[in-house]
């Protein structure tokens, strides 16, 4: 057996230059070791800021189209309003309107009683008809009742009424050279315009009749050379017709403005 001073006399002795170069490889290799441990935890660090930089662009793209998604949910809402609104100020109006309609009605048909009592509805004259009469001598200043008086001479209301012996057609019997001539001259209608089936149309023969008389109105003026002309009657006996019909309308035959 090797005894202790046997052995260290065979191993080399350490000296101070080795310990020192033992020691800095030491230090540098700590060193080396913090470097490396460092860079890890830098690389991590930087990984985690990537995934978080990551993670917050996810969010805010998922704000975004939230936000967007919220916005359009909110378009969506304000125009179902606005159309909701719309539709409550068109039902407004037209409550409004048709209670403003049910009045003028109202007033019409009383107005013009006798003439409801009379027309037969299978004869096509309509309540619309009735309140065209009354708007049309109302721009024209033409009593509404001596066309009405017209019109229970000539047709009885009938607007499809034909006389077999004339051109006579409909309300107010026009003749086709009489209406061509009032509808193309003097309510301004181009040339040719006319053709006398439109005689037919209630209308259009209110609209020609009513055009007439205001011409006869303005040329003439007296109510009964106004009926005269209107009839080509001179020798009275239409005119006291007409008188005769105004009274039993219970209306002033002497009368041709609007009343």
């Amino acid at each position: 057996m090797y005894t202790f001073r046997k052995i260290s006399k065979k191993l080399p002795l350490i000296t101070t230059r080795d310990f020192k170069i033992f020691s800095i490889g030491a230090i540098v290799g700590m060193l080396a070791l913090i470097l490396i441990t460092v860079n890890c935890m830098l690389l991590m660090q930087k990984a985690q800021a990537d995934t978080i930089n990551e993670l917050n662009e996810q969010i805010a793209s998922y704000q975004l189209q939230l936000n967007n998604m919220e916005e359009a949910h909110q378009a969506e809402l304000d125009g179902i309003n606005q159309s909701i609104a719309e539709k409550d100020a068109a039902y407004d109006k037209l409550v409004s309107d048709m209670e403003h309609e049910s009045s003028v009605e109202i007033e019409l048909i009383k107005k013009y009683s006798y003439v409801v009592d009379k027309v037969n509805p299978s004869e096509g004259f309509t309540l619309g008809m009735l309140h065209y009469v009354d708007q049309l001598c109302k721009e024209d200043n033409i009593n509404p009742h001596m066309v009405f008086a017209i019109f229970d001479i000539e047709s009885d209301y009938d607007i499809d009424a034909k006389n077999p012996k004339s051109s006579a057609t409909g309300l107010g019997q026009l003749l086709a050279s009489t209406a061509k001539l009032i509808y193309e001259g003097r309510m301004g209608n181009p040339a040719g315009s006319y053709t006398h089936d439109m005689a037919k149309n209630g209308y259009t023969n209110i609209e020609i009749v009513v055009s007439y008389l205001k011409y006869l109105k303005d040329t003439y003026g007296s109510v009964k050379v106004m009926i005269n002309g209107y009839s080509g009657d001179q020798s009275g006996t239409y005119y006291n017709g007409y008188v005769k019909q105004m009274k039993a309308n219970g209306q002033d035959p002497t009368v041709n403005h609007y009343i």
